[in-house]
């Protein structure tokens, strides 16, 4: 069977910790191939390069981020669109203050 390799395009150290821990090993069980990129401190252009790299080689993304101080998730996503040119908008995970707080909580397996 083929494996498929997806990036998660995540903020910090917390997100990547949940992602390695959580998530990157429900979606290796779908025979993905998952790669974890943290994009909080890379300039939007390092970004850009590396999306269209992920797009030439046929691979797949999701970019997670947080909605901080945004007023909603649709402008939060219209924000990086913005910013980041080539993204794609429906590739943009926001994730909200609770769920957030879950991961500074430890949410483990048998929570999910």
């Amino acid at each position: 069977m083929n494996s498929k390799l997806l990036y998660f395009f995540v903020e910090g150290a917390d997100d990547e910790r949940f992602f390695e821990n959580i998530i990157k090993p429900e979606f290796e069980k779908k025979h993905y191939v998952v790669k974890i990129y943290k994009h909080s401190q890379k300039q939007n252009n390092k970004i850009e390069k590396f999306l269209n790299g992920i797009k030439a080689m046929g691979s797949d993304y999701i970019y997670v981020t947080d909605i901080d101080h945004t007023s909603c998730i649709t402008s939060k996503k219209k924000k990086i669109e913005n910013s980041i040119k080539g993204i794609d908008i429906n590739k943009i995970i926001v994730v909200i203050k609770e769920i957030e707080s879950w991961y500074l909580a430890g949410l483990d397996k048998k929570k999910l």
